[in-house]
């Protein structure tokens, strides 16, 4: 299991948790939990993907990081220009 599936579980029984609270004050703790979690698990899945993508720049090489280079300024060119 890796610390992503762990924080999933960890944030799925939190949820659980959370439903069967009668004190309002518990239940705000919980939330809190979830929230601070939630906010891990999205920090940690951004860097994933940022390292997965490092991987496959470096796999392509300069000319392959020049292209996908020139395909994101194109894109944020039309961008700009619909508005």
């Amino acid at each position: 299991m890796d610390q992503l599936q762990a924080l999933q579980q960890a944030i799925q029984v939190l949820h659980q948790l959370m439903t069967i609270m009668d004190d309002p004050q518990a239940v705000q703790v919980v939330a809190t939990c979830l929230n601070n979690l939630t906010k891990l698990q999205q920090q940690i899945m951004m860097e994933m993907q940022q390292a997965q993508q490092g991987q496959q720049q470096a796999a392509q090489g300069p000319q392959g990081q020049m292209q996908q280079a020139v395909a994101q300024r194109l894109q944020g060119a039309g961008a700009g220009a619909g508005g």
